[in-house]
């Protein structure tokens, strides 16, 4: 069994700032994240308690997806410990959330973790 990788997490980010219309937690979005892949519970439950460096598998890979997607100027720390869309890609969201959501995918299959059709490369099991 394998971990999402980070660049896997980038849509469930999408999507929750969407839905928020504005800035959230970083508690928010792994519950986001956790909720959209799916995960059996056994793995949902390892990824909030393994220690993976110097945090759980889980708040780690996510900050990896928060950092990458920060730096595609996507998104940005509207404060400490809250993310929200860049003003720039907030426009985009605003005038088409499809088209947003392919130039991410788009951006995730760059950083060669999605395939094509917008599915994750992994599969999680029972």
């Amino acid at each position: 069994m394998r971990y999402p990788d980070s660049a896997e997490m980038f849509i469930p980010i999408f999507d929750v700032l969407v839905a928020s219309k504005g800035s959230v937690s970083v508690a928010e979005i792994n519950n986001a994240i956790l909720k959209a892949m799916n995960l059996p519970p056994s793995m949902q439950q390892e990824m909030l308690t393994k220690k993976e460096y110097n945090g759980i598998v889980l708040g780690y890979r996510a900050g990896w997806a928060r950092h990458y997607m920060k730096d595609g100027g996507y998104i940005t720390n509207s404060e400490r410990g809250f993310w929200c869309f860049t003003e720039k890609f907030q426009a985009k969201v605003e005038q088409s959330v499809e088209d947003s959501r392919k130039e991410l995918l788009d951006f995730a299959v760059k950083r060669n973790a999605i395939v094509p059709d917008g599915d994750f490369k992994g599969q999680y099991p029972e």
